[in-house]
């Protein structure tokens, strides 16, 4: 999923917060006022983000199921505002203004396209001196051959160069 995030919403102030916070994570979302075209762009979008104004609407339309689709709640949450989340089928229910970094951190994500996992490895020296710097240099050299790489030492006593 590399389009454009979707914002699905009825309440003016809501959408006008969304598109400043998708404005400064630099992605230009799609926005609906309507749930009938819903179905449309739900599977395309990178990410959905459902107002509280229309989630009980949209769960009723019934989508499909897919990951990323956020409930956003301007102020207080509700406790039926998760069930509602759940017949979205919803990640998050996002309560602004209090998760305003997360959004933006969300929405630079999908403006940035998916990702690949990348592979992760642990090297723990049994004690000092066992070579657990040395190998995990040598085992960064060789990933380095097939693609990017990336070694962190946080030995709190220092890589041992000495």
């Amino acid at each position: 999923m590399s389009s454009a995030p979707l914002i699905i919403s009825r309440d003016a102030a809501l959408v006008d917060e969304l598109l400043r916070l998708a404005a400064a994570a630099g992605v230009t979302p799609d926005v609906l006022s309507e749930t009938h075209a819903l179905l449309h762009t739900w599977s395309t979008a990178g990410a959905v983000l459902v107002g509280a104004d229309l989630a009980a609407e949209v769960a009723g339309a019934a989508p499909p199921r897919r990951e990323g689709v956020h409930v956003v709640v301007p102020g207080d949450v509700a406790d039926r505002m998760f069930r509602i989340a759940l017949g979205v089928g919803a990640e998050h229910v996002v309560q602004l203004p209090h998760s305003e970094g997360w959004l933006v951190e969300l929405l630079t994500d999908v403006g940035e396209g998916a990702r690949q996992p990348a592979p992760t490895v642990g090297v723990i020296g049994g004690s000092g001196g066992a070579g657990a710097t040395t190998f995990a240099c040598a085992l960064g050299e060789t990933a380095t051959r097939s693609g990017a790489s990336l070694v962190v030492d946080l030995d709190p006593c220092g890589p041992g160069v000495d």
